[in-house]
């Protein structure tokens, strides 16, 4: 109980810069059939293969394959963001899987639509929790809280039980040129609040 806790709190307190990011019916995520998931408990454990499973747009066109395992998927969902302080970026896509073994797993992988509809991959983010507060990566994009016109944000967050508080710093930053992405770390963290 208490580990869901702060599970909970974490969540809340790190759900400031993700509150804008809704669901949609523009995008869906397809669904791994019952034959599917019957031969591959037929086979297991001597082919513990991944499933794909593929982000669709509304018309039906593949958007993105990704990877899942059985043993551990929950589920996935997609939710968006649409955004104004991006040259030539519409909205972004987020979609999160969750794996249960363990430890919970949050696998997130973000897409920028541009304005003339190509899509630009961002790295995923990988957040794990198994046994008490641990690091929360995320990105800020710019309409949210504490972002930057035409920048990215990757910001790592610690939330601390004793006091009810999260601590975030910048990792480093994506700078958007209307075309492509450049990467920034960051040599010395700096707290964002």
């Amino acid at each position: 109980m208490k580990n869901l806790v702060i599970v909970l709190a974490l969540f809340l307190g790190l759900n400031t810069f993700s509150q804008q990011f809704e669901k949609t019916d523009d995008f869906y995520i397809t669904e791994i059939d019952s034959t599917t998931r019957r031969e591959y408990w037929d086979k297991f454990p001597h082919e513990n293969q991944n499933l794909p499973i593929f982000l669709k747009d509304k018309d039906n066109n593949t958007i993105l394959e990704l990877s899942v395992n059985l043993m551990s998927y929950d589920e996935t969902s997609v939710h968006v963001l649409n955004t104004n302080n991006f040259n030539n970026i519409k909205q972004v896509v987020r979609i999160t899987t969750s794996h249960t073994a363990c430890c919970s797993t949050l696998i997130s992988h973000y897409l920028c639509i541009t304005t003339n509809g190509n899509v630009i991959k961002l790295p995923q983010l990988e957040n794990s929790h198994c046994d008490g507060p641990e690091p929360w990566i995320e990105y800020i994009f710019p309409n949210q809280k504490n972002g930057q016109k035409n920048k990215i944000i990757m910001a790592e967050s610690i939330y601390n039980p004793e006091n009810n508080s999260t601590t975030s710093t910048l990792q480093k930053t994506l700078t958007w040129n209307g075309n492509n992405f450049q990467t920034e770390a960051i040599k010395n963290s700096v707290a964002i609040r």
